[in-house]
């Protein structure tokens, strides 16, 4: 996802390039310092489990597509069309 996104943003090169370098630079920190620090205070399995609660709780799963493609299905041509989807046609479900 992190690929497709400055397309949907219409960020040029160089804006692409500052984000991905301003999202680098922390994670390159925390994983040279605080990492190893957590691991040998916590155990490796307590930091993983923690780090699997937390991308749990910030990606949610998605809705079911209906316009999806399932595993060994082979699109048509009108599935790969681009589409325009505005305001209007998204559906907002409540769990």
């Amino acid at each position: 996802m992190p690929a497709f996104t400055p397309f949907v943003l219409n960020l040029t090169p160089y804006t692409s390039g500052a984000v991905f370098f301003a999202w680098g630079l922390p994670l390159a920190a925390l994983s040279a310092f605080v990492a190893p620090r957590m691991r040998a205070r916590l155990g490796s399995l307590k930091v993983l489990g923690a780090v699997v609660v937390l991308v749990r709780r910030d990606a949610p799963p998605l809705p079911h597509a209906p316009h999806s493609v399932r595993a060994g299905e082979t699109p048509t041509a009108e599935e790969l069309e681009p589409r325009h989807v505005s305001r209007d046609d998204v559906t907002v479900v409540a769990n």
